[in-house]
């Protein structure tokens, strides 16, 4: 079941995170509610080997870093700070 929650969750986050880089968004409002849902995870519920839309989700974290840049720089280095705690 935890398993079926993460890969959801995880799953949900990356369509939201693409919502924010679309080329007329500049909200970062959605980035902010997908890394906060991700981050409610237990970080034991994170199966040992990252599934495949984890390593994606990581992928575009890391995309949306570098776009937000210095534009939003809290953001930027939120999101740099939750990729690189979680490893990839």
């Amino acid at each position: 079941m935890q398993a079926l929650i993460v890969d959801g969750v995880i799953n949900r986050s990356v369509n939201l995170a693409l919502q924010c880089i679309w080329p007329y968004s500049s909200e970062s409002e959605n980035s902010r509610k997908c890394l906060a849902i991700v981050k409610l995870l237990p970080k034991e519920w994170f199966p040992a080997q990252n599934p495949t839309a984890f390593r994606s989700l990581c992928s575009l974290f890391t995309a949306m870093a570098r776009e937000y840049g210095e534009s939003n720089r809290s953001l930027s280095c939120e999101l740099k700070k939750f990729v690189n705690e979680i490893g990839q």
